[in-house]
């Protein structure tokens, strides 16, 4: 999408406060084909401690590359309460502050239109003056069954700063 892409402002998103949370979370750093083995790892993790899910597994991504370069992410799954020892090697508990982001769902397949739709939440943004660190962004997995299925997510990404110039808590 090229700069003033009338797009930019018809995307349905919101602006609003994430909630803060508890997580527990791991590390990953590798293709993007295996990411979700990384994702099973916490969910299993929290759920052999009683701790969760409560809530959708996330991946919190830096950048977004190409699509077929590895991939550095944090894999994250709601949790009902920290834990105060490290509970597993690789594996923390913590919690996060309230944050506020602009968010767009998405349902569909994980292919090239769920990658340009991030571009056009960030184009979105950028014409609302909404400052952004980059492409970082978040991921919600609200439903999906794996590769190959469509997906509903959640995509938010940060507002740097605080809160958005001319919108109200």
């Amino acid at each position: 999408m090229s700069e003033g892409d009338p797009r930019a402002l018809l995307v349905p998103v919101q602006v609003r406060d994430l909630p803060a949370m508890r997580v527990a979370q791991v590390a990953y750093a590798g293709e993007p084909a295996g990411i979700g083995a990384a994702f099973e790892r916490v969910n299993q993790f929290a759920l052999e401690r009683g701790i969760g899910p409560c809530g959708p597994l996330m991946g919190v991504y830096p950048r977004i590359g190409d699509p077929i370069d590895p991939i550095d992410a944090l894999v994250r799954v709601p949790v009902t309460r920290l834990l105060d020892v490290e509970p597993a090697p690789g594996v923390e508990t913590l919690r996060l502050a309230r944050q506020r982001a602009a968010c767009l769902m998405f349902n569909g397949l994980m292919g090239p239109e769920f990658r340009e739709v991030h571009f056009d939440l960030f184009a979105w943004m950028d014409a609302q003056g909404l400052p952004r660190a980059g492409t970082a962004h978040q991921h919600a997995y609200i439903a999906g069954t794996g590769p190959g299925s469509a997906w509903t997510v959640e995509i938010r990404v940060p507002i740097v700063g605080g809160l958005a110039p001319g919108l109200a808590v």
